[in-house]
């Protein structure tokens, strides 16, 4: 029973930390063990992990990066770390957009730790987006069934999308174009938005002005996709 508890708990702890699920956190224990007993062997692995981890917090103040290959090589565990292609002069398909950051930092463990996000975007002095898909325009494509609204008198232009560089926020499982347009009246600043495929809401400032996929454009992105 105390070596189902202490299974349980470690393997919770991995996955809260991101760890991957084929981690039991037992895999380094035999290094630390002193008896043969398996509850020996447990018990000063649990506490092998505590020391090593105390030790790398009290040298000094450690980022999030160094804590995370402390808890790597204490626990024997890898990380859920997942390559993303570069995918320059493209933009991410922003029918895919599901989630939205106005901070650009960890745009990619922000991907990573999403299960259903297979690609990222950032925009300098905008945000970060996450995207369920891997699809992506390069200049000249056409943004085919895209609709860019203009908050004032309704303006519908077909076939072009709002500009992301103008993103302010995104509303997410509206249903209908009507909630999407009721959510940019609310938001003051709100002067484009866009209503996707997924019945997401995406909202964009002055900034968000209708556009098609010219090179100038294009060459301010980079869409980063799952290998």
């Amino acid at each position: 029973m105390c070596i189902a508890i202490y299974r349980s708990a470690l393997d919770s702890l991995a996955a809260s930390a991101g760890f991957s699920d084929t981690c039991s956190g037992l895999a380094d224990f035999p290094d630390y063990a002193v008896g043969s007993a398996a509850e020996q062997t447990l018990g000063f692995g649990l506490r092998g992990i505590i020391d090593d981890v105390f030790t790398a917090l009290s040298d000094e103040k450690q980022n999030d990066d160094m804590l995370g290959l402390v808890l790597d090589e204490a626990m024997g565990c890898s990380t859920m770390s997942t390559s993303f292609t570069a995918n320059s002069e493209s933009m991410c398909d922003h029918h895919d957009a599901i989630e939205f950051f106005k901070e650009e930092v960890e745009c990619d463990q922000k991907c990573n730790n999403a299960d259903s996000c297979e690609a990222y975007q950032v925009t300098p002095g905008v945000g970060c987006t996450l995207f369920s898909g891997k699809s992506t325009f390069k200049s000249g494509d056409k943004f085919t069934d895209f609709e860019c609204w203009k908050k004032k008198g309704k303006k519908k232009y077909i076939n072009k999308i709002c500009d992301p560089r103008g993103m302010i926020s995104m509303v997410k499982d509206l249903k209908k174009l009507g909630k999407c347009r009721k959510a940019c009246k609310k938001e003051g600043k709100c002067k484009y938005y866009m209503f996707v495929d997924n019945k997401n809401c995406l909202l964009l400032g002055k900034n968000g002005k209708q556009t098609k996929s010219i090179e100038k454009l294009m060459k301010q992105f980079t869409c980063h996709t799952r290998q």
